[in-house]
C-alpha cells in the first residue's frame, strides 16, 4: 500500500512562489479574483439565457461594483494604509452580492452562494477571528433579510426559510478559521525551531519582531523577516 505524498512546497502550480511571498497588492487582488471570475461567468450565463435581467438596475450594479472592487484592489496603495485595511474589500463584496441576488434571483438561482468567497477571505486572513465569524453569519443573513425589510411585505416564514444559507456560511467560516489557526501554530512552531537551530533565544529577537511577523498571519502574512 503506497504512502500518500504530502504537499511539501506549499504552493500551487499556477503560483510562481508561495502566496505569502507576493506583495500585499497582489495578494489582495488574487483573493478577490475567484469572486471576480465567477461574476464574469454569471454575467455570461445571464446574458445568454436571461437577457432581460441585464436591464435590471440592481444586477447591473452588482456587475459594475465587482468591476470597481477588482480595480480598487490594484489601485489602492495597501502598503501605505493600516495593514488590515484590505479586509474592507470582502465587506464591500457582501453589499455587491446583495444587489446581485436581488436583481438576478428571478433568473439565476444561487447568486447568494457567492457570499462564500468573502467568508473564506475574512476567515483565512487570520485577523480578528471572532469578528470574521460574526460577519460570516451576519453578512449572508443581511444579503437576504435587508431586501425583505426594505420591501416591508414579509412573514415570519420568509425569515425562517432563509436561515440555512447564513448557518452554512458560518460553518464554512468556522472550518476555515480552524485550519488557519492550525497553520499559524505550525508556522510559529517552525519559527521557534529555526531560532533554536540558529542558537538565538526568543527574547533576543529584534524589538517589535515576533514569531507571528516572521511566519505570517494566515493567508496574509505580516512583514517578512
Amino acid at each position: 500500500m503506497s504512502i500518500p505524498t504530502a504537499w511539501s512546497s506549499g504552493r500551487l502550480r499556477f503560483f510562481k512562489r508561495p502566496f505569502h511571498e507576493y506583495r500585499l497588492t497582489d495578494r489582495v487582488a488574487m483573493s478577490q479574483m475567484p469572486l471576480f471570475v465567477t461574476t464574469i461567468l454569471t454575467a455570461v450565463l445571464v446574458w445568454a439565457f436571461f437577457p432581460d435581467t441585464m436591464n435590471n438596475p440592481l444586477f447591473v450594479t452588482f456587475l459594475v461594483s465587482q468591476l470597481a472592487i477588482m480595480a480598487l484592489c490594484y489601485v489602492i496603495p495597501w502598503e501605505r494604509l493600516p495593514y488590515t485595511s484590505f479586509l474592507g474589500v470582502p465587506l464591500l463584496d457582501f453589499i455587491s452580492i446583495g444587489a446581485g441576488r436581488e436583481g438576478g434571483q428571478e433568473s439565476l438561482t444561487g447568486i447568494s452562494l457567492l457570499a462564500v468567497f468573502p467568508v473564506i477571505w475574512l476567515c483565512a486572513s487570520g485577523y480578528y477571528p471572532r469578528a470574521a465569524l460574526w460577519f460570516s453569519f451576519l453578512g449572508p443573513l443581511a444579503i437576504i433579510w435587508v431586501p425583505l425589510l426594505l420591501k416591508g411585505n414579509y412573514t415570519p416564514q420568509d425569515f425562517a426559510r432563509s436561515l440555512l444559507l447564513p448557518v452554512m456560511m458560518l460553518g464554512i467560516g468556522v472550518s476555515v478559521s480552524v485550519l488557519t489557526l492550525s497553520m499559524m501554530r505550525q508556522q510559529n512552531q517552525a519559527g521557534g525551531k529555526g531560532r533554536a537551530v540558529a542558537g538565538q533565544p526568543a527574547h533576543q529577537q529584534a524589538p517589535g519582531i515576533t514569531a507571528e511577523h516572521c511566519a505570517g498571519y494566515g493567508a496574509f502574512g505580516g512583514p517578512r523577516c
